[in-house]
């Protein structure tokens, strides 16, 4: 029994540190392959797409341009993790009046967009995402101890 107890204390701490570092690296995933949807959505129908972020609710989504359709919103929104929060330069990519990748039908990223972003969990964990060298994607750069 004592040796099962020992097994648990050292397995437990190790288990919850190694699903803490799953959630923000899982976050990051699905961030990047929102963008990825958004590029192809939008050369597939020859729409705009914007992907939004509003940090202060710690939410994201995609949505056609105001005014293409009844409804704009795709229904792709999604609320960060626990604990994870978005770091933003608070100068970046204000010009559509919000934080936002605008992706445009010609396979271009629109001028403006953020290039870069963090997902981070505050005083413990932070994961880079940037536009990539050619221009046209996202892409996760690594990750940072804080």
């Amino acid at each position: 029994m004592g040796v099962l107890a020992t097994m648990a204390a050292i397995v437990i701490p190790a288990l919850g540190s190694f699903l803490k570092g799953q959630d923000i690296s899982h976050e990051g995933k699905r961030f990047v392959a929102l963008t990825q949807y958004a590029h192809t959505e939008a050369i597939s129908t020859g729409v705009s797409q914007t992907l939004w972020i509003d940090p202060d609710r710690k939410t994201y989504g995609l949505r056609e341009p105001i005014g293409f359709t009844e409804n704009t919103n795709s229904g792709k929104v999604y609320t960060l993790g626990a604990n994870l929060d978005f770091e933003l330069d608070s100068n970046a990519a204000r010009s559509f009046g919000e934080f936002a990748i605008r992706f445009m039908p010609d396979g271009e990223i629109e001028e403006g967009s953020l290039t870069n972003l963090a997902i981070e969990r505050p005083n413990d964990e932070r994961l880079w995402i940037a536009l990539s060298t050619n221009g046209f994607n996202y892409e996760i750069l690594g990750s940072e101890s804080l």
